[in-house]
């Protein structure tokens, strides 16, 4: 990777640090989102034609899904528990953290319904991601002429009307409890720089950086070759390095 989209990746990491924590009390939160799911929702027995075709690397994750298609509350606990806070991560990194609850239970609604469709043949993770996936694109498509009036709105500048640079990024002191509205002043800001990379370069940017999928995850969760998936989350660096570092610093554009 080169030293400027190393930069820019380690500023975008750092700015939205705690994203996945965002949850206090996982137990209570995930209680309740239970009960609302499996009473809206009814649940589909597994298809007959998705067992057995498990790769052996996943038979756990079939199990599991299997279990909570056919009924388990535990299973759904399960799920629930491991996913809940990542989903809730993706959702704002992808810019819609202040609608977070509903797009989550949208999300677990939809997981109740195709759950019997998992056939086991890549992981449950990345199988969740791409129900998540689809249903934020779709979401992005509904709310896109909103969205761009907000980024033309929020520009790219700091409190003293400067250019947003690394430097002022990095130079940020670690927050305090008297820092919080200023640390999302500036996860913000590095939000809309986020926002204004290609749909397609964002979301493979998204799940390399900042969610942490290996490239074959990608591929899987996005539907495309792994190889487009290197040059997208390539492409996507090199265009957050050009928001977020000095024109000095950045690459020459046409660059990958």
């Amino acid at each position: 990777m080169p030293p400027s989209e190393a930069r820019a990746v380690a500023v975008l990491r750092a700015a939205l640090a705690g994203e996945g924590s965002w949850i206090a009390t996982v137990g209570s939160a995930v209680e309740s989102l239970l009960r609302r799911l499996l009473a809206e929702v009814p649940l589909a027995p597994p298809m007959p034609e998705v067992l057995g075709l498990a790769s052996a690397a996943y038979a756990a994750d079939l199990e599991l899904a299997v279990a909570a298609a056919g009924g388990s509350e535990a299973a759904w606990r399960t799920i629930l528990q491991n996913f809940r806070p990542t989903i809730g991560a993706l959702i704002s990194q992808f810019g819609f953290g202040r609608d977070r609850e509903d797009l989550q239970q949208e999300i677990g609604l939809l997981l109740v319904q195709k759950l019997h469709l998992y056939r086991g043949e890549a992981s449950l993770r990345t199988w969740i991601y791409r129900v998540a996936l689809n249903h934020l694109r779709n979401y992005a498509t509904r709310t896109h002429r909103k969205r761009l009036r907000e980024l033309d709105e929020s520009g790219l500048e700091s409190a003293d009307g400067e250019p947003l640079t690394l430097e002022t990024l990095v130079a940020s002191p670690a927050p305090s409890p008297a820092d919080d509205l200023d640390r999302e002043e500036l996860r913000e800001r590095v939000r809309a720089a986020l926002a204004q990379v290609p749909v397609h370069y964002r979301e493979a940017v998204i799940l390399r950086d900042l969610q942490d999928l290996s490239y074959p995850e990608i591929a899987l969760a996005l539907e495309v070759p792994e190889a487009t998936v290197r040059t997208r989350v390539a492409r996507g660096r090199a265009q957050l390095a050009r928001l977020l570092l000095p024109e000095r610093d950045a690459l020459a554009p046409g660059a990958d």
